[in-house]
């Protein structure tokens, strides 16, 4: 099931769009102009390192102050109880954001494609390494 929240991440976020597609939430990544973020998204939470521009945004609206992934993921987990859980099977384009599309086994692995780029994905080596940084931040602020 695709994660109900959608986010905007405006231009000094790119990294933390492509982690939050990991995680299958659906995530735009904008270089426009404050004016026309301020204009276009207000139906999504917007993720910005801008506190100016966080203070002029009529939706829902996080500051970050974290400068790396790991802390701005932390800062979400925290503010918004982001569980930053991997998804059963790949759901979102990282590099632009579209659903995936099951192509099937392609020797004994399955394989997803995005249908805009053509970008490929599997579960590999890259997914473990990744279950691992989101299950450390987890662990991190577990409450007894």
């Amino acid at each position: 099931m695709q994660p109900p929240l959608k986010f905007v991440c405006d231009a000094m976020l790119g990294k933390l769009a492509r982690f939050l597609r990991v995680l299958g939430y659906d995530t735009i990544y904008t270089q426009e102009e404050d004016e026309e973020i301020l204009k276009k998204y207000k139906d999504r939470i917007l993720l910005t390192k801008d506190k100016w521009l966080c203070k002029r945004f009529e939706g829902y609206c996080i500051y970050l102050n974290s400068q790396d992934v790991r802390g701005q993921l932390e800062e979400l987990h925290m503010t918004l109880g982001l569980p930053l859980k991997m998804p059963q099977r790949p759901l979102r384009c990282s590099l632009c954001n579209s659903e995936l599309v099951y192509v099937g086994k392609v020797r004994d692995r399955e394989l997803w494609v995005c249908p805009k780029c053509g970008q490929p994905y599997w579960k590999g080596s890259h997914t473990k390494r990744m279950e691992e940084l989101f299950e450390s931040i987890r662990k991190k602020y577990i409450i007894s």
